[in-house]
């Protein structure tokens, strides 16, 4: 996995996102893989809501000249995301 995790890296450019949809144990290892990368990352309830199993991963890789990334308004952020890296504000409504 973390052959792939490299790959997508190199491939993708700055500020470009990576979206992950599987089982919340998956997703979980996945987004340490990410924060070791420097990325942002975010986890999402699947729509069938917060007791699914199934999670969503949305992980931006970041600029290092710049660190603003907007979190669209009708992402459901669950209490997993996102880790504390920095103080950071959302507007969910």
């Amino acid at each position: 996995m973390e052959d792939i995790l490299l790959e997508m890296d190199r491939i993708l450019r700055p500020e470009g996102s990576i979206i992950i949809r599987d089982d919340v144990d998956f997703v979980v290892e996945i987004r340490s893989m990410m924060d070791a990368m420097e990325y942002d990352t975010w986890i999402a309830n699947h729509e069938k809501g917060p007791h699914d199993r199934e999670k969503i991963l949305l992980a931006v890789k970041r600029n290092k000249a710049s660190c603003l990334f907007i979190v669209p308004s009708s992402l459901k952020i669950d209490k997993l995301s996102p880790k504390p890296k920095e103080h950071r504000e959302y507007d969910l409504a």
